[in-house]
């Protein structure tokens, strides 16, 4: 039941954001001083939480608002009187300036490596529009630095097939977790999720050579956690 009301939104606005603070502070208290939390909530809440998160970190320590665009979905969504919603917001907090920080590379779209339609007198393709000369491979080598807007990471609405799915309502993509561990963490080091779901921060901690962390208060978060860690031979 209290699992139900936590993420039923039934919550009185206040007490939960009392609620939410306090968890915040316990979190913060256990976080290396190179350490960076995400923070992923609804529409409905989030805007909330992060006048906290400022309150709480520092607002010189708010780095980035990431939006994950989840595409437009078929449905309700499309034919509602309204700007069809298609993304989700994480808040991107440091506890202090020392933090890591990896940054990532995509590969760059078909339209862009299209522009390499010069050939030097050897053979290589290359695109000249900026002043200077840029080679198609070395291009490709280098990839694109990833942005804070994620259009390229499917939520399970968009893939109600996914083979990594488990049937838990708040479980996100193993993809959104591997970009954010891989950007603030290295090897070696402890990842942490407590309010843990599905277990998917874990099992992709582990996968990554992390440490991990997971709490929840359900028993079907821990049990479903302890399968998935268990079928990956977590330790």
């Amino acid at each position: 039941a209290f699992e139900e009301k936590m993420y039923g939104d039934v919550w009185d606005k206040e007490k939960y954001l009392n609620w939410m603070y306090e968890n915040l502070m316990a979190i913060k208290s256990v976080m290396s001083e190179t350490a960076s939390i995400y923070v992923h909530l609804d529409w409905h809440i989030g805007h909330y939480v992060k006048i906290l998160l400022d309150e709480i970190f520092g607002e010189d320590n708010f780095q980035r608002e990431i939006i994950w665009d989840i595409q437009v979905l078929s449905g309700y969504k499309t034919i509602a009187p309204n700007w069809v919603r298609g993304h989700d917001t994480i808040f991107y907090y440091s506890k202090s300036e020392n933090r890591i920080f990896n940054k990532q590379k995509q590969p760059h779209k078909q339209e862009y490596l299209d522009r390499f339609n010069k050939i030097d007198k050897d053979g290589r393709r290359y695109f000249d529009g900026r002043g200077s000369i840029i080679y198609l491979d070395e291009a490709i080598e280098k990839g694109k630095a990833v942005g804070d807007v994620w259009s390229d990471i499917m939520s399970f609405q968009q893939n109600a097939t996914a083979a990594e799915k488990v049937d838990y309502s708040t479980q996100k993509p193993e993809a959104l977790l591997e970009r954010i561990i891989k950007a603030s963490s290295n090897e070696g080091m402890i990842v942490a999720d407590f309010f843990g779901g599905s277990g998917v921060t874990a099992a992709v901690a582990n996968k990554l050579n992390r440490k991990f962390i997971h709490c929840d208060i359900g028993v079907n978060s821990i049990q479903t956690t302890r399968d998935r860690l268990k079928a990956d031979g977590a330790e």
